[in-house]
């Protein structure tokens, strides 16, 4: 089955991929909305809090860049907030997959073009050998280079493996995070660098700079640290332009890179002098992330001692970027060229990842593209096995088909969002509190709420936003970055909430000086009128004690 339009398989990509989300992912509108993540609830209720005139890091901070929060913000503007989530989520998603699919596809062309002995010409501009050979010369060549029969189908393969691994409850719960957010921009530049190294030529087109430059700029707003993927293709083009004297073109891009970088961050910048939010954009988005990554700014000690705890927590996704360097080399055609810049870009990315005191696994992300390499080189044996086994195209289509399926089968978001655990436990604890007050005789209709702990899915149940810059309590020591729990502290001797919940997150457990001056402060103003558990989920809810 060799199908010369590209577009096929791009709109097959789409309708799978949308069909995954729709049945299985935590922000489906088959599922509750509480089935939404700690940090989806962040960004949702900053971009909620946008749409009704809130300025974020003013009135609602997080250390997320701001491009973030105005796509949540877009997605609040949607008649259907959960709808709004889950359009948007799909459109990044199905990005993430057509690029994935094209580099499967570039590798996958060049490496078959040049077992066939095709002209270099075929190799720089990319072309499969669908386009390039006839159905009798793909046959006749069949037997020698089984992978390139087929290969868009291998490449469907490996774009839907990767999805599936992606949107697993390892990664990010089928969920939207800052991370996968990224991924489309930093995923679309690799494709242009892939394809400008595999051209053979020398001078880089200043149009994919223009590209490279806008969605680092993008990336940059969105999470800083992510920036660092864009690293690799900055020291590779100025050593490879450098060493062949193409220091002509190595300023234009310089410039255009630089230009379009600028042009890419400012309408962020325009709106935070606009509403008088520069400063604290600073502070959150760029500054306070190196405090929340440890105590203070990073060291060569604590750097090393990071990213050995991390390498130690996920030593099995660094033995796997590990081998995809083999399988990488065995499909490029042994080009040492491109290996130099996909070891480097590896080495760095991993960098990226490990530098956080915090290895979430979401950080993984960043390693996303290492395991294409991994997945083809699987694939290439699978098709070989098939074709030899089955000559017929459509039981190797099948066969392809079928293993897409196992692996969904054995994803976590399959098992994790057809249970609907996480969102069976924040309806049901929200609806026991809710209750609880409504039942109260301090009932009020859109109370002023504030939650002290994790469980920012209340603001949702009582059908209010967030009334305090820092109700995001940060999950970082106090000792690192006391002002947010001195300003709930503060909130609350203030008297003007209706409600408090509390309910402890890890640090707020270990933090017994900050628990006893809570319930002293609670104890001017507020009475408690209860608490609920739900499957390991405890909290205990104060109201204004107006008596």
């Amino acid at each position: 089955m060799i199908i010369q339009n590209k577009n096929k398989y791009i709109l097959l990509i789409i309708i799978l991929i949308t069909i995954n989300l729709f049945l299985f992912s935590g922000i489906s509108p088959l599922h509750s909305i509480y089935n939404m993540q700690y940090d989806e609830w962040i960004f949702y209720l900053i971009g909620k809090g946008m749409v009704n005139g809130k300025v974020p890091y003013l009135d609602l901070a997080d250390h997320k860049g701001p491009y973030l929060f105005y796509l949540f913000a877009l997605m609040n503007l949607m008649p259907s907030n959960h709808l709004g989530l889950f359009i948007v989520s799909t459109i990044i998603y199905a990005v993430i997959g057509i690029f994935v699919f094209m580099i499967s596809c570039l590798i996958l062309g060049a490496r078959t073009a040049r077992a066939y002995g095709l002209a270099d010409e075929a190799i720089r501009m990319g072309e499969l050998c669908a386009r390039a050979l006839t159905k009798r010369a793909c046959r006749a060549k069949c037997d020698k280079v089984p992978l390139g029969c087929e290969p868009h189908n291998v490449s469907l393969f490996v774009t839907m493996a990767i999805h599936f691994i992606l949107s697993s409850y390892y990664l990010s719960f089928g969920t939207i995070t800052s991370e996968i957010i990224t991924l489309p921009f930093t995923l679309s530049s690799y494709y242009l660098f892939l394809k400008y190294l595999y051209s053979g030529e020398v001078k880089h087109p200043t149009l994919y700079m223009m590209s490279y430059g806008i969605c680092a700029g993008i990336v940059f707003f969105i999470k800083a640290n992510a920036v660092l993927a864009y690293v690799p293709i900055a020291i590779y083009l100025l050593v490879f332009l450098i060493k062949k004297k193409g220091y002509k073109n190595l300023l234009h891009n310089a410039l255009v890179g630089l230009a379009a970088f600028i042009i890419a961050i400012m309408p962020a910048i325009i709106y935070s002098i606009a509403t008088g939010s520069l400063k604290d954009m600073i502070e959150w988005a760029f500054i306070t992330n190196f405090v929340y990554v440890g105590g203070g700014l990073p060291s060569a000690g604590s750097v090393a001692n990071s990213f050995y705890e991390t390498v130690m927590k996920f030593k099995e996704y660094t033995i796997l970027c590990i081998f995809s360097i083999p399988a990488f080399y065995y499909l490029c055609a042994r080009k040492v060229h491109i290996m130099y810049f996909y070891i480097l870009s590896l080495v760095i990315n991993l960098y990226s990842v490990y530098m956080s005191y915090r290895p979430y696994t979401n950080y993984l992300s960043y390693l996303i593209f290492y395991f294409i390499p991994l997945i083809l080189f699987f694939a290439d044996g699978l098709s070989a096995i098939s074709h030899q086994v089955w000559k017929k195209k459509f039981i190797h289509l099948l066969l392809l088909i079928i293993s897409i399926v196992f692996i969904n089968m054995l994803s976590y978001s399959f098992l994790y969002e057809m249970s609907d655990n996480n969102g069976i436990i924040q309806r049901t604890l929200s609806k026991r509190i809710v209750d609880m007050y409504k039942d109260s005789d301090y009932y009020r209709r859109k109370p002023k709420v504030l939650v002290v702990g994790q469980p920012l899915y209340l603001y949702e149940a009582f059908g209010v936003e967030p009334n305090e810059k820092y109700f995001a309590t940060p999950v970082m020591l106090r000792e690192s970055n006391p002002a947010p729990f001195d300003a709930l502290i503060d909130k609350i001797d203030s008297n003007v909430e209706d409600v408090v919940i509390v309910s402890y997150n890890t640090s707020m457990k270990n933090d017994l000086e900050f628990q006893n001056m809570l319930h002293e402060a609670l104890a001017d103003n507020y009475i408690s009128i209860g608490d609920t558990k739900y499957l390991g989920r405890e909290a205990e809810v104060f109201v204004k004690n107006d008596k």
